[in-house]
């Protein structure tokens, strides 16, 4: 057997499903983001708006981690302030799932707030509309640190998605750019 055969079938890439590191159940993934604006009143400029590195476990039992770290590039808005950089690293989430049943999870960590679709996929390239509603980051912050039991009810209409959550407002690496929760207890259903 040659080096690189031994290589490659340590390195398990599939599209989609992240790397998997060895047989260790530790998985990488992650995307990028860039932009360029080219506006009548200023200099055309070209970035790199933001990259998100997950990094999550899973092995053969009840117990699954999850994280996801975000370095965000706001580009500054010539109009309002030339100089102004708004660099950040952010800690997205970081949460252990444990499966109670097949359709019933517990969550402790800080998660995406489950309000309405923007929050449960936030990234760039899956967003539902061409540029992210104001309501979705102004009324809520983003992440909760805290308790959630989610999964699905299969015997009500065909299968309502559940989530209950709750947090007494202490953030995990709270982003300075958002007025976290000091107490939250809420609950998202979506219906088929």
């Amino acid at each position: 057997m040659r080096a690189d055969e031994t290589l490659s079938s340590d390195i398990n890439y599939r599209l989609g499903e992240g790397l998997r590191i060895a047989n260790t159940g530790i998985y990488l993934g992650g995307y990028a983001t860039a932009g360029y604006d080219n506006l009548r009143s200023s200099t055309a400029r070209a970035g790199l708006d933001n990259v998100s590195l997950f990094v999550w476990w899973q092995g053969e039992g009840r117990w699954k981690f999850f994280s996801e770290f975000d370095y965000e590039n706001e580009q500054p808005n010539s109009a309002l302030d030339p100089d102004a950089k708004d660099h950040y690293l952010a800690l997205e989430r970081l949460y252990f799932d444990y499966a109670l049943t097949d359709t019933t999870n517990v969550r402790a960590g800080k998660f995406l707030t489950p309000i309405g679709r923007w929050n449960l996929i936030h990234a760039t390239p899956l967003v539902w509309t061409t540029s992210r509603p104001l309501i979705t980051t102004q009324i809520f912050p983003t992440n909760v640190t805290g308790l959630m039991v989610n999964g699905t009810l299969d015997a009500v209409r065909k299968g309502v998605e559940y989530s209950v959550y709750a947090s007494k407002g202490e953030e995990l690496h709270p982003n300075p750019a958002q007025d976290p929760f000091n107490e939250v207890l809420g609950t998202h259903l979506t219906l088929p």
